[in-house]
């Protein structure tokens, strides 16, 4: 096999200021995916908010899914919910998992380069790529790492994937709350996060200068 061609790219930090609050956002909205996974295992376990965040602790988002479909079966065989919890949890955490973790952890995980005024993603792990001279054959990225340009709109695709997961999370949890016995754990709802208003000028009262 002949020797491939290689782009030599130097990983840098010194990203532009639109691309780390892309990151940011991506990082903070899946922290709260997370969180919407330790409120089910609350409900499940049926115990309070400082126990529930005690016990997910450590855990990632996998975990934490696996950890829920592991409770949702105890309560199936006890006769307490339908099977049909099991199935439907079972298809919403496939499409967290394929379609909505493997696009965070490249942004989030990746490692960044410029080539020609443009921001490339450096993806490495996991996987693996062809080459126009590879004639069917595929090397894993570790061998021959993926540049991707990046853009905005490719980050929020990502975060576009995110917000449904959550609304996806939060549509099954009401289901959950309702299917289940009561509880004498109550969690307030997270409120939706208001986009912060701009701060008005401070106007002096009438009659002052």
């Amino acid at each position: 096999m002949k020797q491939l061609p290689w782009t030599w790219v130097v990983e840098r930090t010194d990203i532009p200021n639109w691309l780390a609050a892309d990151i940011g956002r991506v990082a903070a909205e899946w922290s709260y995916l997370e969180f919407q996974t330790q409120e089910i295992i609350r409900l499940l376990m049926e115990t309070n908010v400082k126990f529930a965040r005690i016990i997910a602790t450590g855990m990632n988002l996998r975990t934490r899914l696996q950890n829920v479909n592991n409770l949702l079966h105890a309560y199936v065989y006890g006769g307490t919910l339908p099977v049909e919890f099991i199935d439907e949890f079972k298809k919403l955490s496939k499409r967290i998992d394929v379609k909505v973790e493997t696009d965070r952890n490249n942004l989030v995980h990746g490692t960044w380069a410029r080539v020609d005024g443009k921001w490339l993603l450096i993806r490495s792990a996991k996987g693996t790529r062809g080459h126009s001279q590879l004639k069917g054959f595929k090397l894993p990225r570790a061998v021959l790492p993926q540049l991707e340009p990046w853009s905005r709109d490719k980050t929020e695709a990502i975060r576009k994937k995110i917000k449904q997961a959550r609304a996806d999370l939060d549509s099954f949890t009401t289901k959950l709350e309702n299917a289940l016995p009561p509880s004498p754990h109550k969690s307030p709802r997270q409120r939706k996060q208001d986009r912060p208003s701009r701060a008005r000028k401070n106007k002096a009262p009438l009659g002052r200068p």
